[in-house]
């Protein structure tokens, strides 16, 4: 079911599992947290896997870059990208 938030770790270790866990924590909806783990990966894969605590501005500024002259992403898009990056 895609409409079922999934069990998280007692202690999650995975990056994406504690992204997931602070959501929660925090009381964000089911779609905000599904859409913060989409581009959460999609900005980690972009920089092949590279963790984002190695990461800055650059690399945030080229990933919204190539969003919005490749993948021509609308702007509402990019910014609920930036904001997941942010959160990240």
């Amino acid at each position: 079911m895609d409409d079922v938030r999934g069990p998280l770790p007692a202690k999650p270790r995975r990056l994406l599992d504690q992204l997931r866990a602070e959501i929660r924590r925090r009381g964000m909806s089911y779609q905000t947290e599904k859409s913060y783990l989409y581009w959460a990966k999609y900005y980690i894969r972009f920089h092949h896997r590279k963790h984002s605590m190695d990461m800055g501005a650059v690399e945030i500024d080229m990933f919204l870059s190539f969003l919005s002259e490749q993948r021509n992403v609308s702007i509402n898009t990019q910014r609920v990208a930036l904001n997941a990056i942010i959160f990240l």
